[in-house]
């Protein structure tokens, strides 16, 4: 932070992921952000390391951005109102990768009153550019009056690779989560289905890597492996993005709970089943036009889930092709979005795009 402080570059104010807590989703996410504006010191407030009082006594930021994370339109009131705090901390404020929270799950599933969303239209009418992860994110916007917003995609999707990997013919990728019990028809169902389909994917000679991009997750991770039987080929990966899109580019399709699992399986152009825990599972999907391989939790069994498998099994290289075009889109609308705002701004960006 003392380097941010003093720095001459231009300070960058950060609400987006929680990095530093070793969640691959939100260290990818971190990463990505500073590739994309690599000519500023970042400066985060995200974890609670600045409270609203000292954040005020700070030097202001030149830019504020609030990127990635599903952290718009939210129905917690601290939310809200920090949110509100650090844009009141910089003369430019956008959002760039955000997704927007679905007021249905907010209600049914986190138990969440509504009642923030017309505030944060009130605040977000204030940034010079509104870019969001997907469709359904910009649908929440237009509703609440929001203007001029844009789809931009995952800011992760700027990690992605240059070309897609041959993988091998038998290896599946399984990422498993009950994100804590909030998700579409509860934490039990994933488990049982996944034992099942854990089961079905070993009968057809495919064996099976366990991908671990959170440590909430090892544990029920581990649990299904002893229940179903199968390989226990476990990949651990908590910061280290590269890594894991170096070791799920080995699989011909991947299956994952935590949303930023299939992005970054996306990033290696596999084909890839979304298990849809959260709207935000539906609105990335969306995005990179893979909705028909979008499955929510509540309506997940193993027999569906392998059909959509079988499916991607047997048509891998159209579907690749296809994410390469969509992923590659966003990249360089990203990069390029990232370079006006600037521009406009008068922020020097000098950030290359490979």
């Amino acid at each position: 932070m003392r380097r941010t402080l003093f720095a001459k570059r231009p300070r960058i104010g950060y609400i987006g992921g929680y990095h530093g807590h070793k969640n691959l989703g939100d260290e990818a996410l971190y990463a990505a952000l500073k590739r994309l504006y690599s000519f500023g010191c970042f400066l985060d407030y995200n974890r609670g390391l600045v409270p609203g009082w000292v954040a005020r006594l700070l030097p202001r930021c030149d830019l504020m951005l609030m990127a990635g994370g599903t952290n718009v339109a939210g129905h917690k009131e601290s939310s809200y109102r920090w949110a509100k705090t650090c844009f009141s901390l910089a003369p430019h404020c956008i959002v760039f990768g955000s997704g927007v929270a679905a007021p249905e799950f907010e209600s049914a599933v986190m138990r969440r009153p509504l009642g923030f969303q017309k505030q944060w239209a009130e605040i977000l009418k204030n940034c010079v550019y509104i870019g969001v992860r997907g469709p359904l994110s910009k649908r929440i916007l237009d509703d609440l009056g929001v203007q001029n917003v844009e789809v931009i995609g995952d800011p992760v999707l700027t990690l992605a690779g240059e070309r897609n990997v041959i993988a091998s013919d038998n290896i599946i990728g399984f990422n498993v989560s009950q994100a804590g019990g909030n998700v579409w028809g509860g934490k039990e169902r994933i488990f049982q289905q996944f034992v099942k389909l854990a089961q079905i994917a070993a009968k057809a000679g495919f064996r099976i890597r366990w991908f671990v991009v959170s440590p909430d997750d090892l544990s029920v991770t581990q649990q299904v492996i002893r229940e179903s039987g199968s390989d226990a080929d476990v990949y651990e990966f908590y910061e280290d993005y590269s890594g894991f899109m170096d070791a799920v580019s080995c699989a011909s399709v991947f299956v994952g709970v935590r949303l930023h699992s299939v992005a970054l399986a996306t990033c290696a152009y596999v084909p890839s089943l979304m298990l849809e825990y959260n709207p935000k599972c539906r609105d990335f999907m969306e995005s990179i036009k893979q909705a028909e391989f979008n499955l929510r939790t509540d309506k997940f069994t193993a027999g569906r889930a392998w059909e959509i498998i079988s499916y991607l099994l047997s048509n891998r290289s159209a579907v690749a092709g296809r994410l390469f075009d969509a992923v590659s889109k966003f990249r360089s609308m990203q990069f390029l979005k990232s370079c006006q705002i600037c521009s406009e701004l008068g922020l020097k960006h000098s950030v290359k795009l490979y």
